[in-house]
């Protein structure tokens, strides 16, 4: 039984080493990305790539298509995260070192705690 606990914890462990190292990287990988492709292109190709392997997942998974609804819901909200969130920090990633723009995103939690206390 503790050989079957120690194992489990091995693979958590390597699973955050993983997630750390992915999310870590992401804003290093943009920086070099926006070198070559505009800002608001690269992050277009990420997020249709992930966007495409995500429902590819969801219908490997016998999960039903969205609605006509949710399409319109989900590609509002995608779009404006898309410009607003994502978008304004692949072009800020232009001029701002990764490790800057990586502290400010980290931030976002903070300021909406903050924003709810003042304004709800």
């Amino acid at each position: 039984m503790e050989a079957k606990i120690h194992r489990s914890a091995w693979k958590t462990l390597l699973a955050f080493a993983i997630i750390y190292f992915v999310w870590g990287s992401t804003f290093l990988a943009i920086r070099v990305g926006v070198r070559e492709v505009p800002p608001f292109l690269l992050a277009a190709m990420r997020f249709l790539i992930a966007g495409l392997v995500l429902y590819g997942w969801m219908i490997a998974q016998g999960e039903r298509s969205p609605s006509g609804r949710q399409w319109t819901s989900a590609c509002l909200l995608a779009i404006l995260i898309f410009v607003f969130d994502y978008g304004l920090l692949f072009w800020a990633e232009q001029r701002v070192p990764s490790g800057i723009a990586a502290v400010m995103m980290a931030t976002i939690p903070v300021f909406m705690a903050l924003s709810e206390i003042i304004f709800l």
